[in-house]
């Protein structure tokens, strides 16, 4: 099978001030939160491509800690009952680059399902926070041995207000605000407030038939800052993430048709909702 590739661009919302990142292990708990998202909204658009198929109502839900977290989905694919188990570790401390670890199994669609995947949240030592991320997921479908992959680059670019993005010049100087830059996180989610902080990738993903594991796609170049006040709409070819400052969360997968939509708490370390495919 011919290889499919498709730039993704992963936009992740969150709230922005003066903090630092550093200064709370709560950043973690976002790191892992995020990851997770990520990684189901990378499985559901391998699948949904894999079985040409539309996933609906397959329910999602997390128990995450600064360190560990535990993934579970469970729902109808390719009109199969399908489980499967994404779990994940945060390697790194204060100060330092985090390393999110994460693997799964189960069934999906009548065949075995495997996942291996890292986040790296890059430590940037002049802010003091963390600017930007790495992500690499492969996926392996099947007994017939079908891999896929996905690879993001992303950057935090600025702060965004009903989805428009506004860049002020020490964002663009310092290559973007940052993840910790968010005091609802480091309060474990108990303040509120208007603004968000804003995150691009540029990527690849690809579904090939192999025997053995395929090398991976070449990471995509870091983008360069959205345009001051460019509107950000997700559709085919971006994956949308949104974590705001209350309880909910969203995300649009990569293939434009599958949205994850639920709501989290830092305070209980947990998150559940459900994966369906967007209306025809």
């Amino acid at each position: 099978m011919t290889p499919l590739i498709a730039p993704i661009a992963a936009i992740l919302l969150l709230f922005c001030s003066n903090f630092s990142a550093y200064a709370s292990p709560e950043v973690r708990k976002a790191a892992s939160l995020l990851t997770t998202s990520e990684a189901t909204l990378a499985t559901i658009a391998l699948l949904g491509q894999h079985f040409k198929t539309r996933i609906e109502d397959l329910s999602w839900s997390v128990e995450f800690t600064e360190r560990t977290w535990v993934a579970r989905l469970s729902g109808n694919i390719n009109r199969q009952k399908s489980e499967f188990t994404i779990t994940g570790y945060v390697w790194g401390n204060d100060q330092e680059t985090l390393s999110v670890n994460y693997a799964g199994f189960g069934e999906a669609g009548g065949e075995p399902l495997l996942i291996n995947g890292t986040a790296t949240w890059l430590y940037n030592t002049d802010a003091k926070d963390y600017q930007a991320m790495d992500f690499r997921q492969v996926t392996k479908i099947g007994k017939n041995s079908f891999w896929g992959w996905v690879l993001g680059a992303e950057i935090v670019v600025g702060g965004g207000v009903g989805g428009v993005v506004a860049v002020s010049g020490a964002s663009v100087a310092t290559g973007g605000l940052a993840l910790g830059m968010a005091p609802w996180i480091a309060a474990g989610g108990a303040a509120g407030g208007a603004a968000t902080l804003v995150t691009i990738s540029d990527g690849a993903k690809s579904l090939l038939a192999s025997d053995t594991a395929p090398s991976p796609p070449a990471m995509p170049k870091r983008p360069n800052p959205p345009k001051n006040g460019e509107k950000l709409s997700p559709h085919e070819g971006e994956m949308l993430i949104v974590l705001f400052d209350k309880d909910s969360i969203s995300g649009s997968a990569v293939d434009g048709v599958h949205l994850l939509e639920g709501n989290y708490s830092f305070k209980e370390g947990s998150a559940k909702g459900l994966i369906r495919a967007v209306k025809k």
